[in-house]
């Protein structure tokens, strides 16, 4: 029997794609806080999600067999296109019939995309609220490389974002950058700023004194994708080796993706195989073994590796754009350089060099700052708009 405070989630993320970055538990807690759903039923586009070990008893994962069929069409263009208007005018339906059949009180969704959109219309047909999350300018990045969210068409892609956030009952954004954005590209009033939550075991982490030895490296964390701009970053290094040959600093990249032989292939082609380390896909823990050694970690466009960076206290540096300026203050708590100007970069890296302890005193204000950022606090915040929405 369906219970009575039910949740129905569904974000452009598999089950799977939290797990391979190492935060499946952080990530549904975030959606569920402080287990304040009966049953969460999390609607997954991947079938491998319904594989996935979970500790939540609370969680339902729900995979339509119909996307499976799609994805086997996939490499085919036209035929995937022809299906999947049946396949998501279909899962429309089944939505609802989810919502209905399992006493479901809210919907919520994570990046105003496809998968979104399909709820945004299910919700509305059933009748219940519909609270969306967005992360950043989700369209800068796109613009950027080329490449576009849905079916890689800018139109659609803008459309639809635009659409989902704009009849959102209520739209969580993690900072005031990204408030803005949502009001410049929509008509939504519903504005929620809510920060993501630091995992509880790295919050108490503040606590620790920090490393106060010279870095021994420079330090990337991300996929290893065009949008989080590895290639640039392993460039920047490249040009800070041949400004400073003596140099005994390397550059550790770590993550995984599609671009991984082409980095190799840049580094065999600078001479650097000594000096540039891929660690390949890391846990969290073992991510920690590098922030734990003073690194200076070079954070062009990121999510939540901003947090844990400045968690033990690494000088940061970081662009221009998006929130990132919101959250460091340039050459108060971190530095902050123009968005892939390599230029700007190296005069930042240039002060730190010559600046350590300065350097190194400015970045534990950083650290001192993410206190704010204490999960319970979030998690409370969370739960009353749950209740508004609902009301």
């Amino acid at each position: 029997m369906p219970t009575n405070n039910n949740l129905i989630l569904t974000i452009e993320n598999s089950l799977e794609d939290f797990q391979k970055k190492g935060n499946l538990d952080l990530s549904l807690e975030y959606y569920n806080p402080n287990n304040y759903f009966d049953e969460v039923y999390f609607i997954s586009y991947n079938p491998n999600d319904l594989k996935i070990k979970h500790n939540k008893d609370w969680l339902v994962v729900i995979s339509p067999k119909y996307f499976n069929f799609l994805h086997k069409f996939k490499r085919k263009k036209i035929f995937f296109l022809f299906f999947s208007g049946f396949v998501y005018i279909y899962h429309i339906f089944n939505l609802i019939k989810i919502i209905k059949k399992n006493n479901i009180k809210i919907a919520r969704t994570g990046h105003p995309y496809l998968m979104s959109f399909s709820l945004l219309l299910a919700s509305k047909f059933s009748k219940i609220p519909f609270v969306s999350t967005i992360g950043g300018d989700n369209r800068l990045a796109q613009s950027k490389i080329g490449r576009y969210h849905i079916f890689n068409n800018k139109f659609i892609s803008f459309f639809v974002e635009e659409f989902v956030l704009n009849r959102s009952d209520n739209v969580i954004v993690p900072n005031k950058y990204t408030a803005n954005y949502v009001r410049s590209i929509s008509s939504q009033k519903n504005i929620t700023v809510l920060p993501l939550p630091l995992r509880n075991e790295l919050f108490y982490r503040l606590n620790d004194d920090v490393c106060m030895i010279e870095p021994e490296y420079f330090l990337f964390i991300g996929r290893l994708v065009g949008d989080k701009h590895p290639d640039f970053i392993l460039e920047l290094y490249i040009k800070f080796v041949e400004n400073n040959p003596k140099t005994t600093k390397k550059l550790v990249i770590v993550g995984n993706g599609e671009m991984m032989d082409e980095l190799k292939k840049r580094v065999i082609d600078s001479s650097l195989e000594d000096k540039v380390i891929f660690t390949g896909f890391l846990n969290t823990s073992e991510i920690i073994k590098y922030l734990e050694k003073n690194p200076i970690c070079l954070i062009p466009i990121s999510g939540f590796v901003i947090y844990e960076a400045a968690i033990f206290g690494n000088m940061i540096i970081t662009s221009d754009i998006e929130w990132h300026s919101e959250f460091i203050e340039d050459g108060i708590n971190g530095w902050v350089a123009k968005y892939l100007d390599i230029n700007s970069w190296l005069e930042k890296l240039n002060y730190i060099e010559c600046n350590l302890e300065d350097s190194k005193n400015k970045a534990l204000k950083l650290k001192d700052k993410m206190k704010e950022l204490k999960p319970e606090n979030i998690y409370a915040q969370q739960i009353e708009l749950y209740k508004k929405a609902v009301k």
